[in-house]
């Protein structure tokens, strides 16, 4: 062949050849030579591997990806090369090529190499097309593909979210509190911080005085009841293999040191989220969506937290799920099972005395405390399509303000606006 011309036969005629072999890994090319073969050099022997066939031929091995040199010299002429060529192993983009065109026939798409990589451009039908491409080019290049192209039409998939959340707590306390207060000069009762509940049922037992303390019991009955209900409803929109998310709850912050030069630590402030959190990954192939979700339910807990350089800082509960499912256009699912459930009890007394059988009591407090929450989450999937400004309806389309005399002789807070007539059969005149 020419010095120009690359060398792309399996069995090929190289005398005289100065030029570039290109293999793939694994791929190979047997040369020969007009003259017998003297000495053959390769300068990287861990890129190829290079054994004789005959006095006029040799087979080239290409073992990974790289570039060295493949000089061979005559046997006959042994400072005179007979062929000189740069060995270049890289990715069968070639084998890549007929492989997409044959499976996705329809596509356009295009297999190149640059660096030490395979790069997928063209413009493709959908995100599932796109998929294919990437993953064929995987099994010619792992872990060294960069996919650069493009979907005419992506899909869009709207999805419809109801999340619903129950609190129930039930606390009930009974039993007898000893505690102490102080008397002041003018003979006001002055109740140590913390001892004593307004909202409990108190009335005084007993009564002791020693100095100026005085300590008395108190019969404490204290029972409650509570149900809380959040409700969201967000829609969402998320292109086809992008992923949307939904947050509801709060922040609470943590102090974070950090150091400072020339100032020692210096301490800021992070805040740290907590609530409901839906994380939607759809991807559709045909007429079928296949959703990834991710929800995840955290709440504070104080009984886990930590003080560090004075601040108190809580602890959270979490639970979080990962799930796949697969529906079609306007179906729904429902993932439920997200429930908790804590339950407390306290005793409280003289030590001694608290255990006596039946009297014991009166020298004792007992409470329990039970919660239950549960989380309760369905999604309603359809592929969206745009859409125009008239088929919109805003909550401000109907809605008119009233005059002063409507306002105020009538108390009149505001007025339906009539619907726009819709135009004639033929257009308006």
């Amino acid at each position: 062949p020419s010095a120009d011309a690359p060398v792309r036969d399996v069995v090929a005629d190289a005398s005289g050849y100065a030029g570039q072999l290109s293999l793939p890994v694994g791929g190979s090319r047997v040369l020969r030579f007009s003259a017998p073969v003297g000495r053959v050099m390769l300068g990287d022997p861990t890129v190829g591997d290079v054994i004789p066939l005959s006095d006029r031929s040799i087979y080239v091995l290409a073992k990974k990806q790289g570039a060295t040199n493949l000089t061979v010299m005559a046997r006959n002429k042994p400072s005179a090369p007979m062929a000189t060529m740069d060995l270049r192993v890289g990715y069968d983009v070639a084998g890549l090529q007929r492989a997409l065109n044959a499976v996705m026939p329809g596509e356009h798409v295009e297999a190149t190499v640059h660096g030490d990589g395979v790069i997928l451009t063209g413009s493709l039908s959908s995100g599932v097309a796109a998929a294919r491409a990437q993953a064929l080019a995987e099994r010619y290049a792992p872990d060294r593909v960069v996919n650069l192209t493009s979907v005419r039409g992506a899909e869009q998939v709207l999805l419809s979210v109801k999340v619903a959340e129950v609190q129930r707590t039930a606390l009930k306390q009974l039993g007898v509190d000893t505690i102490s207060a102080l008397w002041d000069n003018t003979g006001a009762l002055v109740l140590q911080p913390g001892t004593l509940n307004p909202e409990a049922f108190l009335s005084v037992l007993g009564r002791a005085e020693v100095g100026d303390v005085t300590i008395q019991a108190l019969f404490d009955a204290l029972e409650r009841r509570g149900v809380a209900t959040t409700l969201a409803e967000p829609t969402l929109v998320a292109l086809s293999g992008e992923t949307a998310l939904f947050f509801a709850g709060g922040e609470f912050p943590i102090p974070v040191a950090q150091t400072q030069s020339g100032a020692g630590f210096v301490t800021t402030i992070e805040y740290k989220q907590f609530g409901v959190s839906v994380g939607f990954t759809p991807t559709v192939y045909g007429d079928t969506i296949n959703l990834a979700v991710a929800p995840e339910v955290s709440a504070i807990d104080r009984e886990n937290s930590v003080v560090i350089q004075g601040f108190r800082v809580p602890g959270l509960t979490t639970r979080r799920a990962k799930t796949t499912v697969e529906l079609r256009d306007g179906q729904s699912f429902a993932i439920a099972g997200l429930i908790r459930r804590d339950f407390t009890d306290s005793l409280r007394g003289v030590p001694g005395a608290a255990s006596v059988p039946i009297l014991g009591a009166l020298f004792r407090s007992t409470s329990y405390q039970n919660n239950e929450t549960e989380v309760v989450i369905v999604v309603t999937v359809h592929i969206a399509e745009p859409t125009g400004r008239e088929d919109f309806v805003l909550p401000t389309d109907r809605f008119k303000a009233p005059n002063e005399l409507e306002l105020f002789g009538g108390g009149v807070l505001e007025k339906s606006a009539a619907a726009p007539a819709a135009a004639p059969v033929g257009g308006t005149k």
